[in-house]
């Protein structure tokens, strides 16, 4: 938040998620059939695609989580 501050004593955690490439282009293939513009003669959005079977879409999927956290303090 803009006006949050930190003060000596505080912790603070930085977190970074990975997620691979394959996932990424799903994320924004659902995002576009989802929030499509449609253009005068343009056609239907396309399917897009997933890694499960039988006619269920969706992806399966698993990503790496990075933690490191460290408390605030004021160095005299």
């Amino acid at each position: 938040m803009i006006n949050e501050k930190v003060h000596p004593g505080d912790t603070i955690t930085f977190e970074l998620n990975g997620i691979t490439e394959e996932y990424y282009k799903f994320i924004i293939e659902a995002q576009s059939e989802i929030f499509y513009q449609t253009p005068l003669f343009s056609g239907p959005p396309a399917n897009f695609s997933t890694n499960i079977s039988n006619g269920a879409v969706g992806f399966f999927t698993a990503y790496s989580i990075d933690r490191c956290s460290t408390v605030f303090s004021v160095e005299q």
